[in-house]
């Protein structure tokens, strides 16, 4: 049987403290979309991280997937069930605080992506995810989060670097 700590903050890029770089509204849509996205994982994963059962998805099972295929598999679950989770939020917020206040969020998360301040907290993981990002996209791109494309990359870099390295 595997033992997993859990911990609100350890799932996706959202694993650092909040040092005054984001606004309470930003912190708490992050510590909102970790919070669902552990319960969704749990709930589409956990059976996998406790046993050999395969992993399912609605009516689609994953059972001969493995290694870096199921990896990927795995984000792009994630990241599609987070786009739903997003459009939801995004509508309830903006019909609570206006369009600029959530333009405000999406400017705060993406300015933490490959912040330099910030650099001594981010995890090797997703270090590499962001010299990926450039090296894919441009030096000149902009990683937008609210982008699934943007997300699931991200997410299958830092897969991709646990899996051939320790963190």
């Amino acid at each position: 049987m595997r033992h997993f700590e859990l911990h609100p903050t350890m799932v996706g890029a959202a694993d650092n403290i909040n040092l005054g770089f984001m606004s309470l509204e930003t912190e708490q849509f992050m510590i909102a979309a970790n919070e669902f996205l552990l319960r969704e994982n749990l709930q589409n994963f956990g059976d996998f991280l406790v046993s050999d059962k395969p992993i399912k998805w609605g009516d689609k099972s994953f059972d001969g997937l493995c290694g870096s295929d199921l990896d990927n598999q795995m984000v792009v679950i994630e990241q599609t069930i987070l786009e739903n989770f997003i459009t939801k939020y995004k509508s309830e917020f903006i019909s609570k605080n206006g369009e600029e206040a959530w333009e405000k969020i999406e400017h705060e998360i993406n300015g933490l992506f490959g912040n330099e301040k910030l650099s001594f907290l981010t995890p090797k993981s997703n270090q590499y995810a962001q010299k990926e990002f450039k090296r894919v996209y441009g030096k000149d791109a902009k990683f937008d989060f609210m982008d699934i494309e943007h997300r699931t990359f991200q997410g299958q870099k830092m897969a991709e670097y646990v899996r051939n390295n320790e963190e």
